[in-house]
């Protein structure tokens, strides 16, 4: 299950990803469209970097609820904790 908030990534998955159990579907913001299942896992690449505090809390609360029992969540995030001086490649990320 796929979903991203950009149109074009989602057809470009629905075009090139073609098996009966891919599904894309394209989300608002901190909303994940996706009522009826319950995952193992839920991994999160470049998400948190767009979001504020309080909207990273809320969402996770979301993710949570769509979890299994022992379902896990992986998510890069920023290391550095001074955003205003950073710049260039993101080199260090941390997994939780």
């Amino acid at each position: 299950m796929g979903v991203d908030i950009g149109k074009k990534s989602i057809e470009f998955c629905k075009n090139n990803y073609q098996r009966k159990n891919f599904h894309f579907l394209p989300n608002e913001g901190t909303i994940i469209p996706i009522n009826d299942t319950k995952f193992d896992m839920m991994l999160f690449s470049s998400v948190f970097i767009h979001l504020y505090p309080d909207q990273i809390r809320g969402f996770l609360r979301q993710c949570k609820m769509k979890l299994k029992n022992n379902g896990v969540i992986v998510a890069d995030i920023l290391e550095k904790n001074d955003i205003e001086d950073y710049t260039g490649m993101i080199s260090n990320v941390i997994f939780y």
